[in-house]
């Protein structure tokens, strides 16, 4: 089973043929004032490939049954800025205002007043981290608890990556006299979620992430320890 774009159409092969899923909205020529404002695109597999998402700018979210193909979500709520699953068939993504959390038995609903740029979730589903950038002058790191409970933000930053179920790397945000108000600083923190502790940290030579990660970019290039996804 797999999922792809080709031009602007998804498509879905799975049981030994091609189905087309969706074709996108064409588009004129569009500029993007703000790094948080950039194309986001994302297709993925929810865990137990049950349901499809497909996140992209100028089309929000679309949510599809693997099984049958069928649209189970056309979202209305702004531009899309990314969006994972956590759990099973728990979908949670950003819109221009919001967060938003899709599954299957309660459809969409807003569960944060707040602007959430590339959220990603723990391997074991049980938190969610993003950029927030509802004020734009003070992008900073959200990590939220999926079954309730303390949620944590950090200081000026970006780009949060779990390298483990419980730890977040991410990067420091300083001022800018870019288009931007912040820039990432080249500062790296680890926060812990067990104990709520957050220490900068700097790596040694040859131990730098094996990529720069772009605050408009999933964090999944990071260099991790084997078998920790980040």
């Amino acid at each position: 089973m797999e999922a792809y774009a080709w031009g602007e159409q998804v498509h879905l092969w799975s049981g030994g043929a091609d189905h087309l899923l969706y074709t996108l909205k064409p588009h004129g020529p569009v500029g993007f004032e703000s790094r948080w404002n950039g194309p986001w695109k994302l297709v993925e597999f929810s865990p137990d490939h049950a349901y499809l998402a497909i996140s992209y700018l100028f089309d929000v979210v679309h949510i599809f049954s693997v099984s049958d193909g069928r649209e189970l979500l056309a979202t209305d709520t702004g531009y899309a800025q990314g969006g994972t699953w956590a759990d099973n068939d728990r979908f949670v993504f950003g819109s221009a205002t919001q967060v938003m959390q899709w599954t299957p038995t309660g459809g969409a609903k807003s569960i944060r007043a707040e602007r959430w740029f590339g959220t990603i979730s723990s391997r074991d589903g049980r938190w969610l981290a993003a950029t927030a950038v509802t004020d734009s002058l003070q992008p900073h790191v959200n990590i939220v608890p999926v079954g309730g409970g303390q949620p944590f933000r950090t200081g000026l930053g970006s780009s949060p990556g779990f390298v483990t179920p419980t730890v977040v790397w991410y990067q420091e945000e300083r001022p800018s006299q870019a288009y931007d108000p912040t820039e990432p600083d080249g500062v790296y923190h680890a926060f812990d979620v067990t104990t709520g502790t957050d220490q900068v940290f700097r790596f040694r030579a040859g131990e730098e992430p094996t990529a720069k990660v772009a605050a408009d970019q999933p964090p999944d290039n990071w260099c991790c320890a084997p078998g920790d996804a980040g």
